[in-house]
């Protein structure tokens, strides 16, 4: 006589308020692997708006340099003149830098999607 396979009874399976337990634990882990794909696009998105808010910072502080420089040429005064051409190098600095950091998370992202890349 073969082993014939049945499935376990139970009463209210057919009511509808039992949920089969695979199905919870397959839906835990589902949740689990989304919220750690949202938590990594958050911290993507983090980094970009760092990144742009460093370059934003400094087209502000060159714009402000070359602003006092402006004035100072204007009003004779050599004291606002150094001022500005310190803070438009200041402006200058921060906008280096933060292509630097586009330029470097551009080349991980690039090399990582290589990577993931099937070959």
């Amino acid at each position: 006589m073969g082993l014939a396979t049945r499935e376990p009874r139970c009463v209210l399976c057919n009511s509808g308020l039992v949920i089969d337990g695979l199905q919870a634990i397959d839906r835990r882990r589902d949740a689990l692997v989304a919220r750690l794909q949202l938590q990594g696009k958050e911290l993507r998105v983090m980094a970009r708006l760092v990144q742009i808010t460093a370059v934003a910072a400094g087209v502000a502080n060159e714009a402000m340099g070359k602003a006092k420089q402006g004035i100072g040429s204007a009003v004779g005064s050599d004291k606002m003149k150094s001022k500005g051409a310190t803070q438009e190098a200041k402006g200058d600095a921060q906008k280096a830098v933060g292509n630097a950091k586009n330029a470097a998370k551009d080349a991980v992202d690039k090399t990582a999607a290589a990577i993931k890349k099937p070959l």
